[in-house]
């Protein structure tokens, strides 16, 4: 992977306004000890980002902490596909522009994070390209230094959150819009568990022991493809209970397992 990107950065020129690779891998590399350090290097030379696509690496967890460091140490994106049909939709993932562009000003780039009437959010954090903490805040508009950003959205205080990454022009606002989720369930459970389909991460969870979060009240939550899972007991396996739960900005979905 790292011949293959130092390769492919040759072909651009430093000051190209956007750069971009999508690199998509079935392993880890096999060639050098550790990619990350000369795609970097690759990278910066080049004024370049990588977005990373794991294909079908299933639970091979050194191969998606490989691929998920590359893609941070150049700004990108990293995506799971397990199987030719997610491939598309991570390739589309990562093609569709995640913030909206919505008015040219003057000065600083401008951040506004919307969320909707319904939905409540615990916190969000964003941080810049060298993973420092920018903003930790509640929904509202900020001033920002022009630059690429990473954005966690945490529903509550028990699970990975959702994150995606956000462009910030200068002289541009860049509007964020949530969407919110609630589970309607009656009955006896352990644990809930919603996980974006595409990231493989767990954007939210609800314990039986812990119960404000996503069964009591809704819960604002990034736009994107949602699974549900359910643990009956703490001895027993998580059931898928809901798939392909679309959740859009400014919408209100309540799912009924």
């Amino acid at each position: 992977m790292a011949y293959a990107v130092e390769q492919a950065a040759q072909d651009f020129t430093e000051d190209a306004d956007q750069n971009v690779i999508v690199l998509v891998s079935d392993g880890k590399e096999n060639c050098v000890d550790d990619p990350v350090e000369r795609i970097q290097a690759a990278a910066e030379l080049a004024n370049l980002t990588i977005h990373v696509v794991g294909f079908d690496i299933g639970e091979d967890a050194e191969t998606r902490n490989q691929l998920q460091a590359i893609a941070n140490a150049t700004g990108g994106l990293y995506v799971d596909a397990p199987n030719p049909e997610e491939l598309t939709t991570a390739l589309q993932t990562i093609v569709a522009e995640q913030v909206e562009i919505v008015q040219i000003r003057s000065g600083t780039g401008q951040l506004r994070v919307e969320a909707p009437p319904r939905g409540s959010l615990w916190r969000w954090i964003l941080t810049d390209a060298d993973g420092q903490d920018v903003l930790n805040d509640d929904t509202g508009t900020y001033l920002l230094e022009a630059g690429m950003y990473t954005m966690v959205f945490e529903p509550n205080p028990l699970s990975e959150g959702g994150m995606f990454r956000v462009e910030i022009a200068a002289g541009q606002e860049s509007v964020l819009r949530l969407g919110t989720l609630q589970l309607r369930f009656q009955g006896d459970y352990f644990r809930f568990v919603v996980r974006d389909q595409v990231t493989g991460r767990d954007v939210g969870q609800a314990f039986a022991t812990y119960i404000d979060h996503f069964v009591d009240e809704p819960r604002a939550v990034p736009p994107g493809q949602y699974m549900l899972l359910m643990q009956s007991s703490l001895s027993s396996d998580l059931v898928v209970i809901a798939e392909d739960v679309l959740i859009e900005p400014g919408q209100v979905v309540e799912v009924t397992p």
